[in-house]
């Protein structure tokens, strides 16, 4: 089930950002300034993402999915539902940084169209 973060998520929030290298131990994840959203398999958070609201388009600071519950659909539902957020708050687009590490995630997301990719910079989708 996609929820919003609650507090009491912030330790599995933790354990995934570093199982998936996303971690930085300088900064604060106990309080989000924008929406967070977890998938959560009965108690257990499985996937995340956090986008930061602008216009003309939003940032997406994260999007992480446990290795044990990859592809399984859990990131294009994650991405489903926060770009329904955006569209509901007349954003259009929303942009990121990757690097090679996530090359098999952005072959999958450019066969699904509406992606820009400029290898190590960034990555914008039109939603």
């Amino acid at each position: 089930m996609i929820r919003p973060a609650e507090q009491e998520d912030v330790p599995q929030i933790i354990e995934l950002l570093k199982l998936c290298n996303l971690y930085n131990p300088q900064l604060d994840y106990s309080e989000w300034s924008h929406p967070m959203l977890v998938m959560d398999a009965s108690g257990v958070i499985v996937g995340m993402t956090q986008v930061i609201l602008a216009r003309p388009y939003a940032y997406m600071t994260e999007i992480c999915v446990h290795p044990d519950w990859q592809n399984k659909g859990i990131t294009s539902a994650l991405l489903t539902e926060v770009e329904s957020i955006l569209k509901d708050c007349g954003i259009s687009a929303w942009c990121g940084l990757a690097t090679e590490l996530n090359e098999n995630s952005i072959d999958r997301m450019k066969h699904k169209g509406g992606i820009e990719f400029k290898r190590g910079v960034a990555l914008m989708r039109y939603i």
